[in-house]
């Protein structure tokens, strides 16, 4: 699973990926906080990959993408796109979830 984001008029920049199926195993891109975006483990297989960003700031205002590739070769293998839908931000704390399902 990989996350990017897009902050209006720039190109997509990418901030992590994991292998879904040991996801705190994650890789952050060079410029990437990892203190700041975490991967959110799955109680259960069907339940949607998560993001959290912690102490939202206004520069994090973008569109956050994620993307899924089965297997090493994107070529011929199962590979999905989506947006990723922001949920209501939490207990009233400065953090936001993303969720792909």
């Amino acid at each position: 699973m990989t996350w990017y984001k897009q902050v209006p008029y720039w190109s997509v920049q990418l901030l992590l990926s994991y292998n879904i199926i040991a996801p705190s195993h994650v890789r952050y891109a060079k410029e990437i906080n990892q203190h700041r975006y975490i991967v959110l483990p799955r109680s259960r297989p069907r339940n949607p990959h998560r993001l959290r960003i912690i102490s939202v700031a206004e520069n994090d205002t973008a569109t956050y993408y994620c993307g899924y590739s089965e297997g090493k070769n994107i070529g011929n293998k199962k590979h999905a796109w989506d947006r990723a839908d922001k949920n209501e931000t939490i207990s009233g704390r400065t953090d936001n979830i993303f969720t792909w399902p």
